[in-house]
């Protein structure tokens, strides 16, 4: 999830420069964007508790893959127009949210002797893939939407892991997160323990 989170995102700011308009606009529409949403996801994880951790990945996810499909198609027909500006704002807006989704799950779903470990492991994956994005821009030489249309495939592979794998962990308490070896002799299983 994260080598996904980090490749995705690299590779569509380093595709910023073919958006029509003003280099430096669509740069400051960008900050200002994701600086509001992240006031409106901590706003929305305060007073919704039914907005849970697998929620905001899934669905920050699949927003990402339909907005991304959009400027495939967008890009493949030769549109970069207004609205091609918005929705690359959006998918932009969106996966910062899968990667405030990695880091919460990450850091809520490990127990606190190998939190900091686990995290930065985690972050190790990531800059693999940040090193690996500007391939995908590379790749536009050959057929300007690659970018897109592979972070769509790269999304829709990181929904079906998500689904699959990803463990609630909103409002578990991070005292109470630790490994069970009782389960299976030799497989350490992750148990966690809800608030009270």
């Amino acid at each position: 999830m994260w080598f996904v989170a980090s490749i995705c995102g690299y590779a569509t700011d380093l595709n910023s420069n073919t958006i029509s308009g003003d280099l430096f606009v669509n740069q400051i529409l960008f900050s200002i964007l994701i600086a509001v949403s992240k006031m409106v996801l901590v706003a929305v994880d305060t007073h919704c508790p039914s907005f849970k951790r697998r929620t905001l990945h899934q669905g920050a996810q699949a927003v990402v893959c339909l907005c991304f499909f959009c400027l495939t198609i967008m890009t493949y027909y030769g549109y970069f127009g207004h609205a091609f500006l918005v929705i690359n704002l959006i998918g932009t807006v969106f996966i910062e949210y899968t990667w405030d989704a990695c880091y919460l799950c990450a850091v809520e779903s490990m127990e606190t002797a190998c939190r900091a470990s686990a995290t930065g492991t985690c972050s190790l994956v990531a800059r693999i893939g940040a090193i690996l994005s500007p391939f995908l821009n590379y790749a536009n030489v050959w057929w300007p939407p690659s970018v897109y249309l592979t972070v769509v495939l790269l999304g829709l592979v990181n929904l079906v892991i998500s689904y699959t794998f990803l463990v609630e962990t909103k409002n578990i308490n991070l005292d109470a997160v630790h490994i069970d070896d009782s389960k299976e002799e030799g497989t350490p299983m992750l148990e966690s323990v809800e608030k009270q």
